[in-house]
């Protein structure tokens, strides 16, 4: 059974010094990595401070107790059982203080859940690191990055989630369900793996870009959001598989740059259903010839074949503009395309310019 071991902290900062700890030996020496450990309110004693790496049982960080990373992480192998940790079937639970940089591994191969959210400061790299593991997020959470390894699964319940400096890199299954969820840095994406599953229900999920290998990715439907709001390696969108499923939402791709988006499945199926380009300095190029199921919105900016002979198809409507800019504020097409379009139906509103490809254009519909 773990053994519940709480910080004293009446020595030192030391976490690798048993004087300051409650079991006079410290959790993550050899012989103690079953640890449930305490971090109280240590406002009038010493923080603990890692000096490496070490492995618990579980963490808990009570309202005003601050942990000191130091660069270091922290292998989470279980959960809190109740044996004198409040928190039961937790193997986090954060009430109190991160300070300096901490990461954490998930290794206990069954469900548990983990609450990141405290009082101040963020976890950085996290990830679920063993098969058969199944972490629940309690209450928002703010991360450098995550990581869900094969055979393991993330589950956000209905909490935002929010990736600061790395990628959200999945090939296990992360479940997204009424969540919001944003990895906002601009050398960051969603990176699906060829075994990954990501599922969106109802999810507002904003991302720098998106890059699914041979992965599933259910998108938000209709009643959610996905917005792309930058690029990973000059593509905000990099399809390499088989396996999005539209889910009746729409792309917004709100990059402020020329960028490449790659929206073709390499079985030659339809996929990708509605798209909305909406920045003013984007120039989207589609760098395959591909197919949009259901219709495509340019607000602002320009969406045209990269080469100029990619053939390009939108099942639905074309609108060009929305009526709300000056002249030219959105444009279809480049000068030098010379592939067929086709489209459902062309709608130009004032500030709207289709550049007609050389090929032919058909209007599919009526």
């Amino acid at each position: 059974m773990p053994t519940t071991n709480t910080w004293t902290g009446g020595t030192s900062t030391a976490w690798n010094n048993a004087a300051n700890w409650s079991e006079a030996n410290w959790p993550g020496d050899t012989g103690h990595e079953d640890h449930d450990v305490i971090i109280p309110d240590t406002s009038s004693i010493h923080n603990p401070t890692l000096g490496g790496s070490f492995t618990i049982n579980s963490l808990t960080i009570q309202s005003n107790g601050t942990i000191v990373g130091g660069g270091h992480k922290l292998t989470i192998d279980g959960e809190a059982d109740g044996s004198g940790v409040t928190t039961n079937g937790y193997a986090l639970k954060n009430d109190g203080i991160v300070s300096g940089n901490l990461d954490i591994d998930f290794t206990y191969a069954g469900e548990t859940a983990a609450d990141f959210n405290g009082s101040s400061g963020t976890f950085q790299h996290v990830r679920v690191n063993v098969a058969s593991a199944d972490v629940n997020q309690d209450g928002p959470a703010t991360l450098a990055s995550l990581t869900v390894v094969a055979n393991s699964t993330y589950d956000t319940g209905n909490n935002a989630l929010t990736i600061e400096e790395g990628n959200l890199s999945v090939s296990g299954i992360l479940l997204l369900n009424n969540a919001t969820v944003v990895v906002s840095d601009n050398s960051s994406a969603l990176s699906i793996s060829n075994t990954g599953i990501v599922t969106c229900v109802n999810t507002n999920l904003t991302v720098n870009a998106v890059s699914l290998g041979q992965g599933t990715f259910t998108a938000p439907s209709a009643t959610g959001s996905f917005i792309i709001t930058g690029e990973k390696s000059g593509l905000a969108f990099d399809y390499d598989g088989n396996g999005y499923v539209h889910n009746s939402g729409t792309i917004q791709i709100k990059t402020a740059a020329s960028t490449f988006v790659d929206f073709t499945p390499n079985n030659g199926s339809t996929d990708i259903n509605n798209v909305t380009i909406d920045h003013a300095s984007c120039v989207a190029k589609w760098t395959h010839a591909c197919t949009i199921a259901g219709d495509l919105l340019i607000k602002q900016g320009t969406i045209e074949a990269d080469d100029g002979d990619e053939a390009f198809t939108v099942e639905g409507d074309v609108t060009v503009g929305d009526g709300t800019g000056s002249a030219n504020t959105a444009v279809l097409g480049n000068a030098a395309d010379t592939a067929d379009m086709t489209f459902g139906s062309l709608t130009i509103e004032s500030d709207g310019k289709y550049i007609a490809t050389s090929g032919t254009t058909t209007i599919s519909g009526y």
